[in-house]
C-alpha cells in the first residue's frame, strides 16, 4: 500500500485496516521503519521500530510504545515503560547515559526522574532518594565513599543543611536535630536551602554548626562536649 504522503506498508489488511503479526510500515524520505504487529490499523503488541542509529524494540499498545529497549544515536540506552506526553519514558525503567558512565533507575514521568530512584555515577558515586523533575528533591542520600556521604533533604538537586553529612575521618554534621527523617515539607519552600544550626561532631568532641548544603562553618558557642564533659574552646572551622 503506497500512501501520497510517500508512507508504504507491507501486510494484512481487514475492513480496510492494518492488521496482523507480520506488517511492516516505511515511514517516508527514509524516516524509520516499524515491523511487527497491528491491529485496527496502528502498532499493537510486539514490534520493532528503526531510524538513522536510533532503534526500539518492545511493546506496543494503540499505536503507542509501551515497553521496551530503547538505543539512541549518541549510545545511550533506556529499558522500561513508556507513556504521558509525547510518548515517553513514563513508569519504572533504567536510563543509561553513554558518555559520562552514569546510570539512573526507578520512577520516570513525562521523560524524567520522578519519584523514587537511584542514580549511580562514575564508580563509587552516587544518589538513592526522591527526584522531581529529573533532579534530586526530597529525602536521599548521596554517596562519595562509604564513608562519606549525605542522607537528607534535597532540594532542586542541592543538598540542605537539613540532614546528616557524614565525614570518611568519622567526623559529622547533624542538622536533623528533632526532624524525623521523611517528615513531609512545603516543596516550593526555598528556605531549606538557608543555613540550619546543627552540631558538629569531631572525635568526640560536639560544637554548635551551621550547613546551608555547600559551607559547613563550626564555631564554639554554647554546645560543647567531650568524653560528656561540656568544655569551652575558642576554635573556627570551615
Amino acid at each position: 500500500m503506497f500512501y501520497s504522503n510517500g508512507d508504504i506498508f507491507i501486510g494484512e489488511w481487514e475492513e480496510e485496516k492494518k492488521t496482523g503479526d507480520s506488517g511492516t510500515y516505511m515511514f517516508a524520505e527514509s524516516t524509520g521503519k516499524y515491523t511487527g504487529s497491528f491491529s485496527n490499523g496502528v502498532q499493537s503488541g510486539a514490534g520493532q521500530y528503526s531510524t538513522d542509529g536510533t532503534s526500539f524494540s518492545g511493546q506496543y499498545l494503540e499505536g503507542q510504545r509501551e515497553q521496551g529497549d530503547l538505543e539512541q544515536i549518541n549510545g545511550d540506552t533506556y529499558s522500561g515503560f513508556f507513556g504521558g506526553e509525547m510518548n515517553t519514558f513514563s513508569g519504572a525503567g533504567t536510563y543509561i547515559w553513554k558518555s559520562c558512565r552514569k546510570t539512573y533507575e526507578g520512577a520516570f514521568v513525562n521523560g524524567a526522574p520522578n519519584g523514587q530512584g537511584k542514580m549511580q555515577i562514575g564508580g563509587e558515586w552516587g544518589y538513592e532518594g526522591e527526584f522531581k523533575d529529573g533532579k534530586f528533591h526530597g529525602w536521599g542520600t548521596f554517596t562519595w565513599s562509604p564513608a562519606h556521604y549525605f542522607e537528607g533533604y534535597f532540594y532542586e538537586g542541592q543538598m540542605t543543611g537539613v540532614g546528616k553529612l557524614h565525614f570518611a575521618n568519622g567526623s559529622f554534621f547533624d542538622g536533623l536535630g528533632e526532624i524525623p527523617f521523611g517528615t513531609v515539607f512545603h516543596a516550593a519552600d526555598k528556605s531549606y536551602l538557608e543555613p540550619i544550626k546543627g552540631i558538629y561532631s569531631n572525635l568526640g568532641v560536639e560544637e554548635e554548626a551551621v550547613f546551608d548544603g555547600k559551607v559547613l562553618k563550626y564555631k564554639v558557642q554554647k554546645v560543647i562536649k567531650s568524653a560528656g564533659i561540656k568544655k569551652t574552646f575558642k576554635k573556627t572551622g570551615k
